[in-house]
């Protein structure tokens, strides 16, 4: 479904404020329309932390559902909430909602499948609306239970009896929309299985992705498939994209053989012809799953016949000299007398594991070009599993931050602005006024959506100064439900203090991080964005925009070893197609790149 910036921002308000932190303001519900690539794994990482129900809605039993929805069974929740007057009902909103919801795999946040909310619009402010609901809802025998609201709109929640409901009202396109939902109070937000740590390095090196796919979670797609029948008996080989618990979709290799023992393949890979000759390292990650193995040479106890493993990953290349080679390694979970434990790692069997090659710029005849990536099974019956799988360039050994080094010659306007550390001092000051309590959350320099995207030659240039910093502090000590859910902007430019303002978060931070921790300043978290692939994202694209946010919010999204929860997240964007971006997440103690994406 294409839609609109703005229009996509008015579907994202209510996921967003029941999945992450969300200021009910109208530029707050425009910025979200960018980060719409972002939210499925932000919603996916916090739905089950979050406390503010979902409600399920019924409508009055004599009212014609709204276009593409389900009809409902007949209840009493919307016959006991008024609708505002003159406001009028939006069927095309709600229908695009719920459809936007169930595309991003969000449909149970707050409209189960064959569920509605009711959305209206109207040309009156979001203070009126909510002063309405205010009065008009106790007078229908409502209580209400959660109220976050300023002159700009917010969120009110009530309960009757066994049933609840929730306003949501803000303004977006010069209008206010008001967004109601009502159900039973049992209805619980599904709680997802915590992804368990499997054995091995928890997470793959900073670097650069050189795999021209997206993870295998999203599909095979690009990736061509080896199928190769045993040479006496063919046997039936398949690979499948499969439904995992821990890591939603990941790709199985299985092979079959009734009638005798004859090895065969099955597996991925990809041509390529990729110069990797500029990497000072260069590692493979991989997180598998043997789950069944049989095979007469199950980890190359024999280096005469071909090595048999339900998971193994090679690797053809070539040298600087032009010579072909490979390189591969496989994985086993049977006890194997004279296993090649050079190429083979024995595993426990059912049980995720994760590996990372050694260096393979570090071998006798590095490669100089990859000419194809394979991931496969080969035995006589086996079931194999792989979850991610990648090829990464680094410019610094794995678990070693990059060395300093100057930043590459570029065209960037010259430096401008300040950086994040030098801002925050004011912005501290200023909140401090607001409460002596007020800690920092986050520190932003992004793309605002009232400025054209042609007018900008910078967000954060090269040597990470920005004109203006966001700084967002919270009270971590609040004892009232209220002030839980208050928070504090400052706006920070190399003049001081250019604006400042109360909002409402809906989910306060689990666990924050301390300012304290904050060692990385903004030019150097650019700088090691560059040099793991950010400067090769602007040499292909000349007009990408950086964008840079210090976020104490809680725990890496992803894979996380850090024992602070401060990080920086640089994102890379094309002016001419913000979707197309490039993401670095960067723990903003060590300097570790901890995710590229």
């Amino acid at each position: 479904m294409k839609v609109t910036r703005n229009r996509l921002a008015i579907l994202l308000i209510l996921a967003t404020l029941l999945t992450t932190a969300c200021v009910c303001s109208p530029s707050a519900l425009l910025n979200l329309g960018k980060k719409a690539g972002e939210l499925k794994a932000t919603a996916t990482a916090v739905i089950g932390e979050a406390k503010e129900t979902a409600t399920q809605v019924a409508p009055p039993e004599k009212e014609t559902p709204a276009p593409q929805m389900t009809p409902l069974p007949s209840g009493r929740c919307f016959a006991d909430i008024p609708e505002f007057p003159k406001a009028k009902r939006d069927a095309e909103k709600e229908a695009e909602l719920d459809r936007w919801l169930q595309e991003m795999g969000m449909g149970g946040i707050m409209l189960p499948t064959g569920e509605e909310a009711r959305i209206y619009v109207t040309r009156e402010s979001p203070a009126k609306v909510v002063e309405f609901y205010r009065k008009a809802m106790p007078k229908r025998g409502w209580k209400k239970t959660l109220e976050l609201t300023t002159e700009e709109g917010g969120i009110i929640s009530w309960e009757k009896g066994p049933i609840q409901a929730g306003l949501l009202t803000g303004m977006s396109e010069g209008e206010t929309i008001i967004l109601i939902g009502c159900g039973p109070k049992e209805k619980k937000l599904p709680q997802l299985k915590p992804t368990p740590s499997p054995p091995g390095p928890s997470q793959p090196p900073g670097g650069e992705s050189l795999l021209p796919v997206p993870p295998l979670s999203e599909g095979i797609e690009g990736w061509e498939q080896w199928l190769q029948p045993g040479s006496r008996i063919p046997g039936h080989n398949e690979v499948n994209l499969v439904d995992d618990p821990t890591y939603g979709k990941v790709v199985e290799f299985v092979r079959t053989c009734e009638g005798g023992n004859d090895g065969g393949a099955a597996g991925i890979y990809i041509p390529l012809n990729l110069d990797v000759s500029g990497y000072p390292h260069l590692y493979v990650w991989l997180v598998g799953k043997v789950i069944q193995e049989e095979g007469g040479n199950i980890a190359n106890r024999n280096p005469k016949w071909f090595p048999e493993g339900a998971v193994q990953v090679r690797i053809k290349y070539q040298t600087t000299d032009g010579q072909e080679k490979e390189w591969y390694h496989g994985f086993y979970s049977q006890p194997v007398k004279g296993a090649d434990t050079s190429h083979f790692t024995q595993v426990p069997r059912g049980k995720w594991f994760t590996y990372l090659s050694p260096d393979l710029m570090s071998l006798a005849e590095p490669p100089a070009r990859i000419l194809e990536f394979k991931v496969y099974g080969f035995g006589w019956r086996f079931r194999g599993q792989v979850a991610q799988v990648d090829l990464i360039g680094a410019s610094a050994p794995a678990g070693e931050a990059p060395s300093p080094a100057p930043l590459a010659a570029d065209s960037s306007p010259p430096a401008a602005g300040i950086t994040a550390k030098e801002g925050y001092p004011l912005a501290e000051e200023k909140a401090k006024e607001w409460n002596p309590d007020a800690r920092l959350l986050s520190a932003e320099a992004a793309y605002k959506f009232d400025v054209p995207l042609g007018e900008i030659e910078a967000i954060v240039n090269l040597e990470g100064k920005a004109t203006q910093w966001e700084y967002s502090f919270f009270l971590p000590n609040a004892q009232t439900e209220e002030d839980k859910h208050r928070w504090f902007f400052v706006t920070v430019s190399a003049e001081g203090v250019e604006a400042f303002r109360e909002g409402l978060l809906a989910l306060p931070p689990t666990n924050p991080g301390s300012a304290d921790d904050w060692v990385i300043d903004s030019p150097d978290a650019i700088r090691i964005a560059e040099e793991n692939g950010g400067a090769r994202f602007r040499s292909k694209y000349p007009d990408a925009v950086i964008e840079a946010k210090l976020d104490l919010t809680g725990p890496f999204m992803g894979y996380s070893d850090t024992s602070k929860n401060v990080k920086w997240k640089i994102t890379y964007c094309r002016k001419s197609d913000f979707m197309n971006c490039k993401h670095f997440e960067i723990d903003a103690t060590t300097g570790k790149v901890v995710a590229v994406e």
